[in-house]
């Protein structure tokens, strides 16, 4: 590769210098893989600790309680004197009752109109303007008017 002769010394040099040149470019490819390879690492244990905490933790954690853990007794009027008897009663709902409590739709309060009328309003309101048809698509166009003298 080169064309020319080195003397003793000078090729010890040219040895010693591709021998550091060697030896820094193993070091710097050391430091590359383990760079990736610490990303990697960092990356699975990310990856690993968000699907622990995602398969060992409920979506809906219960809220602490704020009830107080007995529930007193509370006797009806009716049945005072027999305390061990338990009286059922069915309730019947009401079918209508959603129908009943709704609210009521309330009228639109916009009008269709047409594009002639549309122009007619725009001009009553001293803003003329006319409609395009450009690819498919209307587009309403205002008419520049020169200020009044």
């Amino acid at each position: 590769m080169m064309d020319f002769e080195l003397t003793p010394l000078g090729q010890t040099r040219h040895d010693q210098i591709l021998e550091l040149a060697l030896r820094q470019a193993r070091r710097q490819r050391r430091r590359r893989q383990a760079v990736r390879a610490g990303i990697l690492c960092f990356a699975l244990v990310g990856i690993g600790v968000a699907l622990f905490h995602a398969t060992h933790s409920p979506l809906d954690r219960p809220a602490a309680s704020t009830a107080e853990e007995s529930i007193p007794r509370v006797l009806s009027p009716v049945n005072r004197s027999g305390m061990g008897r338990m009286t059922v009663e069915r309730i019947e709902t009401d079918p209508t009752i959603a129908r009943r409590l709704a609210v009521p739709p309330a009228a639109p309060k916009w009008e269709q109109i047409d594009d002639d009328q549309l122009c007619q309003e725009l001009a009553k309101l001293e803003r003329p303007a006319g409609l395009a048809k450009i690819g498919g698509q209307v587009t309403l166009i205002f008419h520049n008017q020169l200020p009044k003298r």
